[in-house]
């Protein structure tokens, strides 16, 4: 039995349908303003942010859904929720859990105080750390699922993991680019699809 389904409306709405716990939960996949919205239909998501988290974290982790995202050119640092999980973006609970991103703010005048309070709060040197941080764990999360893809068959020359594999590529050159160069190929990052 599936875990998850997916109907793509058009280019900038995906229904989703995920399996956890043995109940249904219906998803709305948006595009607004250049950022993705999930938008949960049932009363019990729409009620409880420890459930909505626990089921969201979860369908992060379902090889079809990332793989569905990798088809559709999403990616998961664009994907934010409709309701508010407690000041927490949808990166922060991706199935890794360890991904450090600034909160959404609810506003434009609530972002303009966060930008200040993050600007006079972090050096330049401290902001570059973060995103190289950012930018590795995004590499580590993307080689991650290219290696499950493979340990499921799939390889180069499958669609589906060669359009992994681009984000992959895409995510190196952005560590290159902050001097993550040395981190890129330590400890079992030095394997490659």
């Amino acid at each position: 039995m599936l875990e998850f389904e997916f109907e793509i409306m058009n280019g900038s709405s995906i229904n989703l349908r995920y399996l956890f716990g043995g109940e249904w939960f219906t998803f709305n996949l948006y595009l607004s303003d250049e950022v993705w919205i999930l938008h949960p239909f049932e009363g019990i998501l729409l009620g409880n942010k420890e459930m909505s988290r626990l089921v969201i974290a979860d369908m992060f982790t379902n090889k079809t859904f990332l793989v569905m995202l990798a088809k559709e050119r999403i990616l998961l640092s664009n994907i934010h929720s409709s309701m508010d999980l407690g000041q927490q973006s949808e990166e922060q609970i991706s199935y890794r859990g360890k991904i450090e991103d600034q909160p959404e703010p609810a506003n434009d005048k609530d972002n303009m105080d966060d930008m200040d309070a993050f600007i006079q709060a972090n050096s330049i040197e401290e902001v570059i750390e973060q995103e190289k941080k950012l930018v590795l764990s995004r590499v580590n999360y993307f080689r991650e699922i290219l290696k499950r893809m493979f340990m499921d068959g799939l390889g180069p020359n499958d669609e589906e993991f060669d359009k992994v594999r681009e984000i992959v590529k895409i995510y190196e050159e952005a560590a290159h680019k902050l001097g993550n160069r040395d981190d890129l190929f330590n400890g079992n990052n030095h394997k490659r699809f």
